[in-house]
């Protein structure tokens, strides 16, 4: 609900951070598979940012007329406000998204050499699972590292905090996967403990939680 208030707070004067946030109060229903609750979210939060969200959604639901208008709609908003470049970069990130979730790796590693390098930060995540997917771990690493760096911040005490809470946790357990995988146990435990930390009195359904548990017994 917070990045929801804070998406429709400042979508007048600042769309792109409208959409980061917008597309964070989204993930989650991406992440289970449940794309059509995150029309609901797009409709509390008219605007730019709703219509790039809805247009992911309406992929993953396989409505690409749906999609194409959104997207269409997307650019034509933003246009006047960013500029026609930055407008078809913003389409063009949330395209890379929508075949992470289906699990379209080669399309997504093909697709991320399209995207500038300032907006690696929206795709990181995806293209390391993309990498790890298709058993080139260390690219998958490589990934995976920036964007624990891209979505953290350090506070005035000192204090690690997320700027995105679920792709800087997902990114533990993907790193997780990965250390497994290239046989670093000790390191990759950590790294499922790490993730697992954030849900310890959560009722999230995500189906990582269940993965990092099996894995421990594995590894522990």
């Amino acid at each position: 609900m917070r990045y929801e208030e804070a998406a429709r707070e400042i979508a007048a004067e600042q769309p792109l951070d409208s959409l980061s946030f917008l597309a964070k109060a989204a993930q989650a229903y991406f992440e289970q598979g449940q794309p059509e609750q995150t029309l609901g979210v797009t409709r509390r939060n008219p605007g730019p940012a709703a219509h790039c969200v809805g247009g992911l959604a309406y992929l993953l639901l396989k409505n690409n007329a749906s999609a194409e208008k959104e997207f269409a709609a997307c650019r034509a908003v933003l246009t006047p406000l960013v500029g026609e470049y930055v407008a078809g970069e913003t389409v063009a990130v949330r395209r890379l998204l929508a075949t992470g979730y289906p699990r379209q790796w080669q399309e997504v590693i093909s697709e991320s050499a399209q995207i500038p390098d300032q907006r690696r930060d929206a795709i990181a995540l995806t293209v390391g699972c993309a990498y790890l997917e298709t058993g080139n771990l260390a690219e998958a690493e490589k990934w995976l590292r920036f964007n624990l760096k891209a979505q953290r911040f350090w506070n005035n005490s000192d204090t690690i905090v997320s700027s995105s809470f679920l792709s800087y946790s997902l990114t533990q357990f993907y790193l997780g996967r990965v250390l497994e995988q290239s046989g670093k146990k000790a390191e990759a435990s950590n790294a499922y403990q790490e993730f697992l930390s954030h849900f310890e009195n959560s009722t999230a359904k995500l189906p990582q939680i269940a993965e990092a548990r099996a894995a421990l017994k594995r590894l522990l």
